[in-house]
């Protein structure tokens, strides 16, 4: 019988708790797209070795080893901006009980 082999080849880095509909909005994905390059997207762009956003979204040019595409995605993971909503934005509607209109929705 031949060995199973079990390989990461993804993470979700996200500061917005998975229970939050928001969450897949404000999460970053490390993937391996080859062997030892990997890439951390937000299925528009990816992070460069300097941590800025590239129009890069299968990250040709900006790939990385495993442990620097983590660090870069959790250093912007806090930093993310969707439709003008900051992660401090969405987390601040989760705690409250009443969620402004237009804002968030939790």
């Amino acid at each position: 019988m031949p060995a199973v082999e079990v390989r990461v080849s993804a993470y979700q880095v996200c500061c917005v708790p998975r229970d939050n509909i928001n969450s897949r909005y404000f999460t970053i994905h490390v993937k391996e797209v080859r062997p030892g390059a990997w890439i951390a997207t937000d299925g528009f762009g990816c992070l460069t070795s300097t941590g800025e956003w590239v129009d890069d979204p299968s990250g040709l040019h900006h790939r990385h080893d495993e442990q620097t595409a983590l660090r870069l995605a959790r250093t912007a993971a806090p930093h993310v901006v969707v439709n003008g909503y900051t992660v401090a934005d969405v987390l601040a509607a989760h705690s409250s009980p009443e969620t402004t209109e237009g804002g968030p929705q939790t």
